[in-house]
């Protein structure tokens, strides 16, 4: 079952949440990955996603979008992803800046802010 309207990937885990086939699954879009970390924010659902975690990447996405959909229970959920504090933001930004200034891989320019924010 196709439609004109190109498919994310919050269509197939609501095609998982509330068990219906509107598009038929498209590894590209839906990764595994991706899929079992979504599914993961929901504290029911930890169990079912452990479950496979292991296998994750021995089997075939397709496979592992198959077993969600057979054991995710069919309702409505709330997935909120965790976004960015500020706090987060500036140290991105200051890692960033002494990874340009001192030519600094990103490891080491982590360190290196680490460090200053230890010392203040």
């Amino acid at each position: 079952m196709t439609t004109d309207k190109k498919p994310t990937l919050f269509d197939f885990l609501n095609q998982i949440k509330f068990k219906t086939e509107k598009y038929d699954y498209s590894k590209k879009i839906a990764n595994s990955y991706m899929m079992s970390m979504f599914l993961s924010l929901d504290r029911k659902l930890i169990d079912v996603v452990n479950n496979i975690n292991g296998l994750q990447f021995g089997l075939k996405d397709g496979i592992i979008y198959k077993y969600y959909m057979d054991m995710v229970p069919k309702g409505k959920r709330y997935l909120k992803w965790p976004k960015q504090t500020p706090k987060d933001k500036q140290f991105n930004k200051d890692v960033e800046q002494e990874m340009i200034e001192k030519g600094l891989s990103k490891r080491e320019a982590m360190m290196v802010v680490k460090q200053k924010e230890r010392l203040k």
